[in-house]
């Protein structure tokens, strides 16, 4: 062992290895993701909540074949949002720079059983970017009412 020159303590010569984050996304299919800010519409209060900033994805299940969102946040890798992307309803642009979209989801982050529906919204840096989502989420909507319909 060495010695540090601070506090004269002892550094391991070898550090353990780097924890990996847990991640039960693996087995599924990425559609999307892309860096995004994720907001929650607030009743009570009448205004936009941030949620919080991070990869957004859209995955495919492989086994079941339903479309989801979820989004973890930077650094901390808490979910923010966890649910199937809707069939019913549609994704609203909110801003004339096409960056923004809203929808409304039964929300899994907090809750097994969710009672209300979320309002949500996103912002992403690129319209671009913003394109390839709504692409993904039109697929993805298209995809869970095929199967809602079967």
């Amino acid at each position: 062992m060495s010695i540090s020159s601070e506090s004269n303590e002892p550094l391991p010569e070898e550090f353990p290895p780097i924890a990996e984050v847990p991640n039960a996304d693996t087995d599924e299919e990425e559609l999307f993701a892309n860096k995004a800010i994720l907001f929650i519409f607030n009743r009570e209060k009448n205004e936009w909540i941030d949620r919080g900033t991070g990869e957004l994805k859209i995955l495919k299940n492989p086994d079941t074949g339903y479309v989801r969102i979820i989004m973890r946040q930077n650094q901390t890798y808490v979910v923010r949002a966890n649910h199937q992307i809707p069939y019913l309803g549609s994704l609203h642009v909110l801003d004339e720079t096409n960056r923004e979209f809203s929808w409304t989801a039964y929300d899994f982050t907090d809750t097994k059983e969710p009672e209300n529906r979320e309002m949500f919204a996103v912002r992403f840096s690129l319209p671009d970017i913003a394109t390839a989502f709504k692409t993904a989420f039109e697929a993805g909507q298209a995809a869970n009412k095929e199967l809602m319909d079967n």
